[in-house]
């Protein structure tokens, strides 16, 4: 039924708790697991006769420490998978979190995530990813509820 399973990861242990869910059915269902994590490019203030927008910036050095992090991230979490015996890959998508990742998706991918589980104003305030890329995207998607 699917061809894959996608991991979206935040660098949190909370996203992170997404992982054994996809391991379990990965190896039931001997499927591939992509590890995608979101960077947001670095932003600066441009100041036009419009008013003040943000503009990314490409040669920050906080774009190539954000990018090697990210990166030093995936890999040590695609080493262990691989050393488990899964087929797994990791990649790094740039832009903002949702969007950036529900790009990454292909069709037939489950995508196995955590939902941090805030409510109420807490969740207004904060927004919520999980329910960000629900909205994007018409793969299945899995939502593991982190409680902590």
């Amino acid at each position: 039924m699917f061809k894959s399973i996608v991991v979206p990861l935040d660098g949190s242990d909370a996203s992170a708790r997404a992982l054994g869910p996809a391991r379990d059915y990965a190896r039931a269902h001997k499927l591939p697991i992509k590890l995608v994590r979101a960077v947001d490019p670095p932003l600066v203030n441009q100041v036009s006769t419009f008013g003040t927008r943000p503009v990314y910036m490409g040669t920050d050095t906080a774009y190539q420490e954000g990018d090697q992090e990210a990166h030093d991230y995936l890999n040590r979490l695609v080493d262990h998978l691989r050393a488990d015996g899964y087929e797994a890959s990791g990649i790094v998508v740039w832009g903002k979190a949702a969007s950036a990742v529900a790009d990454s998706f292909a069709p037939g991918d489950l995508v196995v995530m955590s939902s941090h589980g805030h409510t109420g104003a807490r969740r207004w305030f904060l927004g919520s990813v999980a329910e960000d890329i629900l909205k994007r995207t018409s793969n299945t998607v899995l939502l593991v509820r982190d409680d902590t």
